[in-house]
């Protein structure tokens, strides 16, 4: 098993539920949506390219989109310190 750091999550849309047997060869399904017809499957990240157009000539998959997760900031508490000290650096030259 690799690292956790070289997984990418994918959301797959499925026509129909049923079909998310066919994905399990591609990954571990973390969620399966059944109102919204969807799954989150985590893959490795090596050859995703190959592994998204794979997945999508499933029969039965609408379509896929590679997770926003690993371009957003996970620093919470920095960026938190950061906008604090913006505040109250505007507010020192609004005086």
């Amino acid at each position: 098993m690799s690292n956790l750091d070289d997984r990418v999550s994918l959301i797959v849309y499925l026509y129909n539920l049923k079909q998310n047997r066919n994905l399990k060869k591609f990954g571990n399904i973390v969620y399966i949506s059944k109102k919204m017809k969807y799954i989150v499957i985590y893959l490795d990240n090596k050859d995703i390219d190959e592994k998204i157009s794979d997945i999508s000539k499933v029969k039965g998959v609408r379509r896929v989109i590679k997770s926003p997760m690993a371009s957003l900031a996970r620093q919470f508490l920095e960026t938190q310190k950061e906008l604090i000290s913006n505040d109250l650096n505007d507010e020192k030259g609004d005086e």
